[in-house]
């Protein structure tokens, strides 16, 4: 793998600080990459995986609600705001690793683990990977590559930016320098209303993104789908099946909705779906609905 870009300690800290109180935060090393992250809580550890284009600020109103009742590990996967931009290394397996060595190192392997958005796609992956380490996964407004769904998905055209990011080296020209541009369109499109994620918090996210390197690697997460994610996804159903863990579907009325069942039936034999009346951001727009419907599904699988 090529040198991780430098990130600053104090911007770092200060990204992994941001609406997180009481949370510690820390890095850990994953091969030449530092992982950021952060922790609170005691019981049984809750991996929460963010998406594009945000990073585990997205969690900041959730997380506090199951560190009542849960350790909580809030992440910033490789690229991400509080982490390394390394320039490889976004297959969603080596980015499963990353998350891994950080739940490993903080004592506790054995999880529960729950993705959003493109997180949906790394948590399928740490599921697959480490089976034996995963107590339940939630897949929520998200998708898993290498199975039908994403196939439809693709074929209406919903999602243009999909193929848009398969084409890194124009996707990331056309990006760079326009970063508040780029994100801003996704907060206005998919949020119910746009005020949701205040100003403060789309500048925070357009910034992490300047760093050098950054686009580049947030549209490298999504070329990897059609790649060695795709491969490795399909090896694994055909090998082993579905998942027998135990998994929670959660789309929201506004978007996915209940699309999302039929997401997680692809890779999962043993699915609950539910819905919440909301956008595509729901840790944004419905985060007590987000919490309560996740601690119904921790609590049945602790």
């Amino acid at each position: 793998m090529s040198a991780p870009t430098e990130v600053d300690e104090a911007a770092r800290i200060t990204a992994l600080e941001r609406g997180f109180p009481g949370f510690e935060v820390g890095t850990v090393a994953s091969g030449d990459t530092s992982i950021g992250y952060r922790v609170a809580g005691d019981g049984p550890t809750v991996l929460l995986i963010h998406g594009f284009p945000e990073s585990g600020l997205e969690w900041r109103h959730v997380a506090p609600i199951l560190a009542q009742r849960y350790r909580v590990v809030v992440p910033d996967y490789r690229g991400a705001a509080g982490s390394d931009v390394p320039a490889d290394g976004y297959d969603k397996s080596t980015m499963a690793a990353d998350l891994h060595a950080v739940v490993t190192e903080l004592g506790d392997p054995t999880v529960h683990v729950v993705g959003h958005d493109i997180g949906t796609t790394l948590a399928y992956a740490y599921a697959r990977q480490y089976a034996a380490d995963v107590r339940s996964l939630t897949l929520i407004e998200g998708v898993v590559p290498g199975t039908a769904m994403l196939d439809v998905i693709v074929a209406s055209g919903s999602a243009w930016h999909f193929a848009f990011h398969q084409q890194v080296d124009l996707a990331t020209a056309l990006i760079e320098g326009r970063e508040d541009v780029y994100t801003d369109y996704f907060f206005d499109t998919f949020l119910t209303d746009p005020a949701i994620v205040d100003a403060a918090d789309r500048q925070f996210y357009a910034d992490a993104l300047r760093r050098p390197g950054a686009v580049r690697a947030a549209v490298s997460t999504y070329a990897a789908w059609f790649g060695p994610d795709a491969a490795d996804n399909r090896t694994y159903v055909e090998q082993h099946g579905l998942l027998s863990t135990p998994t929670l579907a959660v789309g929201g009325e506004k978007s996915m909705g209940a699309a999302m069942a039929a997401i997680a039936g692809d890779v999962a034999s043993n699915v609950t779906a539910a819905t919440i009346a909301a956008g595509h951001f729901l840790t944004d727009e419905a985060s007590d609905d987000v919490a309560r419907i996740l601690l119904e599904h921790l609590d049945a699988h602790r």
